[in-house]
């Protein structure tokens, strides 16, 4: 079985974010519609995953766009001291 029309274009929509790289512009969500021959709630749950795992950013009145990647820091306590160290 091939999936659901959505879960084809999530795969889809993650290999063009991850080719266009971090800062790239999506194609508009009827421009998408048109392009996988879905409906426009098939494209914004597509998108909302996606954002949700990080790889997509929605910017209101903008666009969708691929995320720049977090930068993140792990802290530990030092119980000895009030200093944060980082790992």
């Amino acid at each position: 079985m091939a999936g659901s029309k959505g879960d084809l274009l999530r795969r889809e929509l993650r290999d063009l974010a991850t080719a266009a790289g971090a800062g790239e512009r999506l194609a508009p969500e009827r421009d998408l519609m048109v392009q996988f021959g879905v409906a426009r709630e098939t494209v914004r749950r597509a998108i909302d995953d996606l954002i949700s795992d990080g790889l997509l950013e929605r910017r209101p009145g903008v666009g969708t766009f691929v995320a720049r990647p977090k930068l993140t820091q792990r802290f530990r306590v030092d119980r000895k001291s009030t200093r944060l160290n980082s790992s």
